[in-house]
């Protein structure tokens, strides 16, 4: 009974469906339903017609019968034909009644979708052999010929050059499964995909929150919010506003800009309300620190809103301190390569002591 058992696709692949006979085909069983239908479809594909998935039988909510039938089985029903508010006008019917199909149920003993029913008679004529690969059943792109096209697009290879180049690695336009409009169609699903640059920055801010009243917006930084930069120093426009960025780094180290504000000013009561909605728009998650360009008010903020976070100064304005405090360059730059180096916690203390000791500056209160 194991040759009559379809446990993958290798073993469709290893069928020569040209001496198949319908016996063979009750005999067969497939260990799931997506192999019953991708048997019928090849089947189709060497006998020059299309097909499709058709009615199902559920019981206790999982699928036990399922038929598979000519894609020209049926008739359109005639509420389509009569549409009011139709735009277009109707498809030709290519539905005719046909009666070939493949119906196959779950036989719990075998754990197996077993042939109940097989007919494979057409009552309209069938398309020529060279043509089969068009019908809309057969007619797809592989996820290798996916991949490829998206590799000759990235080096700027046009569509139709990518096409005749597929064709001639199958042997000939007659032996490619899809036409260049299935490649456009696919390149702009695949477009429909990506982000849209976060769909215009959100419709540039629902117009500037249906312009201004005082304009607030929310971001989520649900994945990446570990370490908030938090920073004010810009106020570059002519207005002399802060513009306050929160920015953190992600899995590739790069920068996540997670959220901005303009500020009237720069008071306590300012910064803990933004750091409020800041804490709305992430969903109530907390970063574990906080880095700021070390502004009294921001401090304050950040211990009232954000509760267990550490408080750190960035980089830039540690150097500046060292430089302001120490006065003896070759410190500086030692402090600064410690700082900025990637090292584990205790080979970073015992570094920093043997620099504290070499330059005798134990005493220094800043170090």
């Amino acid at each position: 009974m194991d040759q009559y058992r379809i446990k993958s696709w290798e073993d469709i692949g290893k069928i020569d469906f040209s001496g198949l006979s319908m016996k063979n085909i009750c005999q067969l069983h497939f260990v799931d339903l997506g192999l019953a239908f991708e048997f019928y479809n090849s089947y189709a594909k060497t006998r020059d017609f299309s097909v499709r998935k058709s009615r199902s039988r559920i019981v206790n909510e999982k699928v036990r019968e399922k038929a598979y039938v000519c894609s020209c089985e049926g008739y359109r029903l005639e509420k389509w034909n009569h549409m009011k508010n139709r735009v277009r006008e109707p498809k030709p019917e290519t539905r005719c009644g046909c009666m070939s199909k493949l119906h196959v149920f779950f036989d719990a003993v075998t754990e197996s979708w077993v042939v109940r029913d097989f007919c494979d008679e057409h009552n309209y004529e069938l398309v020529v052999p060279k043509l089969a690969r068009m019908l809309r059943s057969h007619k797809k792109m592989t996820e290798p010929d996916i991949s490829q096209m998206n590799h000759m697009k990235e080096v700027g290879i046009s569509i139709p050059n990518i096409f005749g180049s597929l064709a001639s690695q199958c042997g000939g336009y007659e032996n490619v499964n899809f036409s260049i409009k299935d490649m456009h169609n696919q390149v702009a699903k695949q477009r429909r995909q990506l982000p849209d640059d976060l769909t215009s920055a959100m419709a540039y801010l629902k117009t500037l929150a249906a312009r201004d009243q005082n304009l607030f917006y929310s971001l989520d930084y649900d994945l990446f919010g570990d370490v908030l930069a938090f920073d004010a120093t810009y106020k570059k426009n002519r207005y002399r506003l802060s513009v306050v960025i929160f920015s953190g780094v992600n899995h590739h180290n790069q920068i996540v800009v997670f959220g901005a504000a303009i500020v009237s000013n720069e008071r306590k009561s300012t910064y803990v309300w933004l750091l409020k909605q800041l804490l709305i728009a992430m969903k109530g998650k907390t970063p574990t620190s906080v880095i700021t360009d070390g502004h009294p008010s921001m401090a304050i903020a950040i211990q009232e809103v954000f509760l267990n976070a550490h408080h750190r100064l960035c980089a830039w304005h540690l150097m500046r301190n060292a430089t302001s405090n120490i006065h003896k360059p070759q410190i500086t730059k030692m402090f600064t390569k410690l700082m900025l180096g990637d090292y584990e916690l205790g080979v970073f203390e015992q570094k920093w002591e043997e620099m504290v000791g070499f330059f005798g500056v134990e005493d220094q209160e800043w170090m």
